[in-house]
């Protein structure tokens, strides 16, 4: 597994992407915003933990007030070139 922090600034958003074979599990640890899982769309905030299975498309979109902060978890580690940008 692989654990990294990432910081999406206030009113910006993550690329869609997936992940061929890794797992990822999103802890949000400070700010709210949306989350894109796959054919959901829904509001996300502090506390709150996402699954997001291995091959499905996703993307995070930080609210306009704070920057987004969340622990991002894969099973198996992340690797580069086990992601994909749509």
């Amino acid at each position: 597994m692989s654990l990294a922090q990432a910081t999406v600034d206030a009113g910006a958003a993550t690329r869609l992407h997936r992940h061929l074979c890794s797992e990822e599990i999103y802890h949000v640890v400070s700010g709210a915003g949306t989350m894109e899982r796959g054919v959901e769309r829904f509001a996300i905030k502090a506390g709150d933990t996402i699954r997001i299975p291995a091959g499905v498309a996703h993307r995070v979109e930080a609210s306009v007030s704070a920057a987004l902060v969340i622990l991002c978890c894969c099973v198996p580690p992340y690797r580069h070139d086990d992601t994909q940008v749509l």
